[in-house]
This record gives structure tokens, sequence and C-alpha cells, in this order.
């Protein structure tokens, strides 16, 4: 069903947690990854492919000793404005075996950076097969991502991403979609 659907994925489900890697001989915790969550629309005219910005859902997974920290910035574009404020929330994960972390200080929560980076489009097709699509881009980079910058303010937090990346993801989504579409 969620291979069919999409359903889960569209609930944030099956896309963010998979926190474990087999490396070396071993598993070990995926401490530093950041899950973006994006909509795009094919058009039947240039540009072929829309990309809705900012993204509508970046989620920073992270631990504290054994506690998964999560922490997200969503939005919801007010038509009347165009503008997207965003909301950042912190949730604290326990593991059973474990007391909560009762000393978590928000002021040290992370930095929504990581080393490897998640992009998952969410692709509407407005014409023929009503289905959508799921383009998925993973980035690495040792020293953290820079496409993209988070400016926190009590007043108005804003994400800013580079023109250049943005392109970038757009090329790969046409491209995603011709092998999609010959296969």
């Amino acid at each position: 069903m969620e291979s069919a659907t999409y359903g889960s994925l569209q609930s944030f489900y099956g896309g963010g947690y998979e926190l474990a890697s087999f490396v070396g001989g071993r598993f070990s915790k995926i401490d530093d990854i950041t899950y973006i969550f994006w909509y795009a629309e094919i058009r039947s005219e240039e540009p072929r492919v829309k990309l809705h910005i900012p993204p509508y859902r970046l989620m920073k997974l992270s631990y504290k000793g054994d506690t998964l920290i999560i922490r997200t910035l969503s939005g919801k574009r007010d038509p009347k404005t165009g503008k997207m404020p965003l909301r950042d929330s912190t949730h604290l994960i326990s593991p059973v075996y474990s007391i909560p972390e009762e000393d978590f200080d928000l002021s040290n929560r992370p930095r929504m950076k990581s080393r490897i980076n998640c992009n998952y489009v969410l692709v509407q097709n407005p014409f023929g097969e009503p289905r959508i699509r799921i383009a998925c881009r993973v980035d690495y980079d040792p020293g953290g991502s820079d496409f993209f910058e988070f400016i926190e303010s009590h007043e108005k937090p804003t994400i800013e991403f580079e023109r250049e990346f943005i392109g970038q993801i757009m090329s790969e989504i046409v491209l995603y979609l011709k092998a999609e579409n010959s296969s």
C-alpha cells in the first residue's frame, strides 16, 4: 500500500526515521541528517517544472546521548501575501530503556544544516496520470551543507536557498521524469 499510494511519505512517515547504517562491520547511528520536503508541479510550458520555494518542511534529526532530537521547520504559504511564515519546533524522543532528557535547553537545539541532506520532491502531475511521483536527492558534505541558510530570528525566521541548487533540483526532476516515462 505504501509503495502504491505514497500516502505514508506525504504524512512524513517512512522518509525520516532510518537512523542507523551498517558501516565498518557494525550498525551506527546517523546523527546529522536533514530531510527537506518539496512540492513540484509538471507544466506544459517552460519551465517544465515549477518548484514551490521554500520547501514545506525541513526535519533535522540528531542525538543527545540516546535521545533522538527532531527539529522541524514548517510553513504554509499565505495565498494573499505569498509569504510563508516558518514554525520552528523541537521534539525529544527517548528510548524505552532510559529517562527523558530533563535538562534539554531549546537554545542548544541542533543547527538545521547537516552533513547528509535528503531532498524529497513530491511531483504533482496536473494532466495525464494523477499519481504523485517522488524524486529523491541525497547530498553529503563532510563540512555541512552550504546550499541553504536558515536565519534564526524571534521576529521572523527565514530560509534562503542558493539559486544554483534550486536549478539543479529542477533539472534533476525533469531528468527523473524523462527516465521514468521512457521505462
